[in-house]
């Protein structure tokens, strides 16, 4: 396992380092990245979305195509895409006016020499409740249920305190540069979340010890950042109690990509 340096601040950016980490391990840790008052105010908008929801949920009141998408993507149910922020009286361009406000753009222009593409699409503000442990995700890649050909980024930042009272990520900082192969399992539904591997920790100790294992103890606007290789799931022990609310973006190169893709939510910047 690399000895690179993983951890950097956002208020002294060090591009090469994190570049180079992010090459060589697959994931980095910007501290504090993110800041000021919209930080706040989208953690109480969050909650009180996802109140809402709850109560939409339980009195079978969700608009008919938002329950579609959850019974099509059970899994997302502890997610809101800024697509449908409008439903719980948001801007769509919440989270794209927080990356712009940043120093991402920046970021990212020096990681991919140039201009790259934001995944509205994929831009999401999302929960994880420890009570409701069918929710958390065991170590996979996001590569399995993203094009495996496209190598996307992805910014994970909380709006709250998490890793001590709340749940976190923990990350495997293996620099891998390929998608793990399916062992072939008899599928358990429809979508890879579905069929994803709670105890894949058995199969990959041989690989990957758990000490080389990175938990995530965070504050509101640090931000991890992985691509779509690197190993993670949801970090949880016994002790935590609370509810986590994050935000999630995704960036790819700025590929030509197929017709009707483009238009589902990819911005050049």
């Amino acid at each position: 396992m690399t000895s690179t340096k993983r951890i950097f601040s956002g208020q002294d950016l060090d591009l090469n380092g994190i570049s180079t980490a992010l090459e060589e391990t697959g994931c980095v840790r910007i501290n504090g990245l993110f800041k000021g008052p919209a930080l706040d105010q989208i953690y109480h908008w969050a909650k009180t979305a996802f109140a809402q929801l709850d109560q939409e949920i339980q009195s079978n009141s969700l608009p008919p195509d938002f329950k579609a998408y959850f019974d099509l993507v059970p899994h997302m149910i502890n997610h809101i895409p800024s697509g449908r922020f409008g439903h719980f009286q948001q801007s769509p361009w919440l989270i794209y006016q927080l990356f712009l406000s940043s120093a991402l753009p920046e970021i990212l222009k020096h990681i991919y020499q140039g201009s790259f593409l934001y995944s509205g699409l994929h831009s999401v503000v999302r929960r994880q409740t420890p009570s409701q442990p069918r929710w958390y995700t065991g170590f996979h890649q996001d590569g399995h249920f993203l094009n495996p050909d496209w190598k996307f980024l992805h910014c994970w930042s909380p709006l709250m305190a998490c890793g001590i009272d709340a749940p976190s990520l923990e990350l495997i900082p293996a620099g891998l540069k390929a998608i793990r192969p399916s062992l072939g399992k008899p599928d358990q539904g429809q979508h890879y979340y579905d069929n994803r591997d709670l105890d894949l920790e058995l199969e990959i100790l041989p690989f990957f010890p758990e000490q080389t294992f990175w938990p995530q103890i965070l504050s509101p606007g640090d931000a991890l950042f992985y691509d779509s290789y690197c190993l993670h799931r949801t970090y949880v022990t016994p002790t935590m109690t609370e509810p986590r609310y994050n935000l999630e973006m995704r960036f790819l190169p700025d590929l030509e990509l197929p017709p009707g893709i483009r238009d589902l939510g990819f911005i050049r910047v």
